[in-house]
């Protein structure tokens, strides 16, 4: 939702000042759940290699407890399936592709 916000006020304010030039927009996530999420995705790819998109979507949309489990089950996982199958128990749902 950030960057839909960000980039409509960007928009809004090139047009409203008659800027025709190009734009870098970045974003930086101070929000500590942003970066606990974005750690435990890091963790999961160090650890199993490439994680499906819709998986790292699902925990970017998780609760915060549920993820804190899932960070302290994780050296109990020995492959990547051991990880989906403790998320359908207690996490979303994987739509596997």
């Amino acid at each position: 939702m950030i960057q839909f916000s960000l980039a409509s006020k960007i928009t809004m304010s090139c047009a409203h000042d008659h800027y025709n030039g190009p734009v870098l927009v970045v974003i930086i996530y101070t929000d500590q759940n942003c970066k606990d999420k974005n750690f435990l995705i890091m963790a999961l790819k160090d650890r199993f290699g490439k994680l499906s998109k819709q998986f790292e979507v699902e925990i970017r949309q998780s609760n915060f407890n549920t993820l804190v489990k899932l960070r302290k089950s994780l050296f109990n996982f020995s492959s990547i399936e051991d990880v989906y199958g403790w998320w359908d128990k207690y996490g979303n749902p994987i739509k596997k592709k």
